[in-house]
């Protein structure tokens, strides 16, 4: 009974520690970085902002209604000679007052808030672009530090093999030293390795540690030291060779924007139409020849039409046609700079194909010399320090294996991520 509970307790907490250790994938990475990231939250404020602004564009359609008082003295006013012999005529009083409401309706503006529109919503695209491309330098410098992460795990990983083989071979020569075939010097050659491979050990933990810090701060996560990264397999033959850079789209828009303005330009030579309407009381009213004051009203169309603004318009267009040039060859500037960044990420990944298959040649052969030699240490023919040598280079045979492995999962998404392409775990 008493073994039952035991063998219970124990299954519970080696389920409570493999259930308590989290783990993660560079995509997840991506997700959490992004969400926290300050910027992010500018899209819906952006959103909101433009919300707003269209709003107020729409009230261009709107009538304008507006209430207008004057009081006025003058120094003198309209009247008849004296010499005039005609009936006499009321004369108009010098203090004069006038109270109207006065209401415009736009007909025709020639395309005016359309227009207004049309730029505010190419400029929403411009600013979210940049957004976009804020959040994918983000995603870079999570590259960095998550397989900074990976490359310190394979390096602790080979330095606990190799701890557990020194481990082995001393224990397989304490018997040598017991019956004098190996002197005790040798052995303790042994354990100081052992030491000085586990002081490596620590700084490779600690070094992990500070980096998986920085990650949890970008993340806005705490990690615990027992984080396990999910080392990401990227085949490059499943993504298409297309490039869709943020920055490309940003040129884009910003192309587009520009674009807007010069329509906006050709409204200003376009005739607008209002209707209009005036009631009121004033004193006089509308019959200067009654000083009595009176209610009135007016109702008429007024056509506005600028036919000739001295090339102005023709000159801002022109002006235009200059920015878009320039952002036709930034964009082409940008073109030939991701290109040659392919080029060179090609070659580099090239390279280390060719390299981790000359690898795999050296550590099968330092391999066969290290065992080699440690069947001559225990027979006494070789040093401890020769073993060790053979020992040290069949480790860092296999620790410059797996660097350029990462260092090629690296290059592939450093390769999508130059082409613009998510990473997917």
């Amino acid at each position: 009974m008493k073994r039952s509970i035991l063998i219970i307790l124990i299954g519970f907490f080696v389920t409570a520690t493999v259930q308590s250790q989290q783990k993660l994938t560079l995509q997840q990475c991506h997700q959490s970085a992004i969400q926290y990231f300050p910027i992010t939250k500018q899209r819906q404020l952006l959103q909101q902002l433009s919300d707003f602004t269209l709003k107020n564009i729409s009230t261009n359609t709107l009538p304008k209604i507006s209430v207008n008082t004057q009081l006025t003295y003058q120094s003198d006013v309209t009247g008849l000679p004296s010499e005039f012999a005609g009936p006499s005529i009321p004369e108009i009083p010098k203090g004069q007052y006038k109270a109207t409401l006065d209401i415009q309706q736009n007909l025709y503006n020639g395309g005016l808030t359309k227009g207004q529109k049309k730029i505010e919503h190419a400029t929403l695209q411009v600013e979210q672009q940049k957004i976009e491309i804020s959040e994918y330098e983000l995603k870079e410098r999570v590259n960095k530090f998550y397989f900074g992460i990976l490359l310190l795990d394979e390096s602790k990983a080979l330095t606990e093999l190799l701890i557990k083989e020194l481990q082995d071979k001393i224990s397989s020569m304490s018997s040598g030293v017991r019956n004098g075939i190996v002197g005790e010097d040798q052995l303790n050659e042994l354990k100081a390795e052992i030491i000085k491979v586990e002081q490596n050990e620590i700084e490779l933990i600690s070094n992990r540690k500070a980096l998986l810090d920085v990650l949890g701060l970008l993340m806005n996560q705490s990690l615990a030291e027992n984080t396990s990264l999910v080392s990401p397999s990227v085949e490059l033959a499943q993504f298409g060779i297309d490039s869709s850079r943020p920055e490309q789209l940003l040129f884009t828009y910003q192309s587009t924007l520009l674009e807007a303005n010069r329509d906006l330009l050709g409204v200003s030579l376009k005739p607008q139409a209002f209707a209009f309407a005036q009631t009121g009381v004033g004193q006089p009213g509308l019959n200067f020849l009654d000083d009595q004051a009176q209610g009135f009203y007016i109702v008429g169309v007024k056509v506005k039409w600028d036919l000739w603004d001295w090339n102005k318009t023709n000159y801002s267009k022109q002006q235009v046609s200059i920015r878009q040039n320039i952002i036709a060859t930034e964009k082409e500037f940008f073109d030939m700079n991701a290109n040659a960044a392919l080029a060179q990420k090609q070659n580099e990944m090239d390279k280390l194909n060719r390299l981790i298959d000359k690898d795999k040649e050296l550590i099968a052969l330092r391999t066969s010399i290290k065992e080699t030699a440690s069947s001559q240490l225990s027979g006494g023919i070789i040093t401890t320090t020769d073993y060790l040598s053979k020992l040290n280079a069949e480790s860092l045979s296999k620790l410059n294996h797996k660097v350029r492995v990462m260092e090629l999962e690296l290059a592939k998404i450093d390769y999508l991520m130059i082409l613009g392409k998510e990473v997917t775990d």
